[in-house]
């Protein structure tokens, strides 16, 4: 996605009127926002231009002489305090620096993966991002070229261009996206807004490469496949193979031999039925048995523990606040205004990583 062609846009409350907003010549541009307080905003990508603008939409507040005076007084020595050099007491951490998501997406209705894909039905064919990554980073198609929009925090892009990564353009251009943030964390969107000041072109190896390997292994690599840590697909993938290819093959292997082990389970169980009845010590094994049978009936109910209790595929990942209580995976968490437990209001959320 060109810095110096691509335009970006941010819809807030106003969907009948969702848009993607182009511009080949940005340089000079600076922000406009429109007259009917729509909050259209074209975010233009000339770094200078994006500091300019963004100062200027903050917009001062006039302090009254006499409000001075009062906090001079109330405060005694205030004034004397900064002379002295004495620090300013830290202030508390905002929700978004501990975590907590408290924002509201802007289409509740799209917040499951299914809805969105169901919105590229007419999507290019030809085009060569695929509409499944789009979806995963939270975007929709909004129906013509080949513009997506978010749909927690509703910026657009279009005219994305080969070498473009879906969640670094994503966290490049609406970095207080809380989807983004959910997903990928803080320390994601700070690096690509570090890498931002010195790069046109940021490919998502050049993330990685920031982001240290520890916390990287931790928060991301946990969230794909889990075969992408088999040491057999790692270096498969080190030798240049395709990722795609080299998971692909590592799947039908996995079913081939879960089939396989479970044949060899079904006949040495029969096998141990058979020798069951013709041993002498049959309540001894009638014992272990059930032991086996409690470890397995364990075993299930904590995995269905662990379970989404929505979707029953994915993991829990996702406390709800303020009840805390931890059942949903963090994509269907977005498409809850209640806890599914207690029926209370979901005020907020914070994604949690079981050790």
């Amino acid at each position: 996605m060109s810095p110096n062609t691509k335009c970006t846009s941010v819809i807030k409350n106003d969907h009948s009127s969702e848009s993607c907003l182009k511009s080949s010549h940005c340089d000079n541009q600076k922000q406009i926002k429109s007259s009917n307080n729509s909050g259209n905003l074209c975010a233009i990508s000339n770094k200078r231009s994006i500091q300019q603008t963004d100062s200027q939409l903050v917009q001062t507040v006039p302090t009254p002489h006499n409000a001075t005076q009062t906090n001079e007084t109330l405060n005694g020595t205030s004034s004397l305090s900064m002379k002295l050099g004495q620090e300013k007491p830290k202030e508390n951490p905002t929700y978004s620096e501990l975590g907590i998501i408290t924002e509201k997406p802007k289409r509740q209705d799209l917040a499951l993966k299914q809805k969105r894909l169901e919105s590229f039905h007419n999507w290019p064919e030809d085009h060569h991002l695929k509409r499944e990554d789009l979806v995963d980073a939270g975007f929709y198609y909004a129906g013509y070229g080949d513009c997506a929009r978010c749909f927690y925090c509703s910026g657009g892009l279009r005219n994305w261009e080969i070498g473009d990564d879906v969640w670094v353009e994503h966290a490049r251009w609406f970095p207080k996206c809380a989807y983004v943030r959910q997903q990928m964390g803080q320390i994601f969107i700070q690096a690509v807004q570090d890498l931002n000041k010195t790069h046109d072109k940021i490919p998502f190896s050049i993330v990685k490469e920031k982001i240290a390997a520890p916390f990287w292994s931790l928060h991301y690599e946990t969230k794909s496949n889990p075969l992408k840590r088999d040491p057999a697909v790692k270096t498969l993938i080190e030798c240049q193979f395709l990722e795609k290819d080299v998971l692909e093959v590592a799947e039908k292997v996995k079913k081939d031999l879960l089939l396989e082990k479970l044949k060899l389970f079904r006949k040495s169980r029969d096998s141990n039925a058979t020798q069951e009845h013709q041993s002498s010590d049959s309540h001894n094994s009638k014992q272990i048995q059930e032991q086996i049978r409690d470890l397995k009936e364990k075993n299930v109910q904590l995995r269905e523990q662990m379970l989404c209790k929505i979707c029953m595929d994915s993991q829990v990942e996702v406390v709800f606040l303020p009840c805390g209580h931890l059942v949903s995976c963090k994509d269907c968490a977005l498409a809850l205004k209640d806890c599914p437990v207690c029926r209370k209001y979901v005020k907020g959320m914070i994604r949690t990583f079981l050790g």
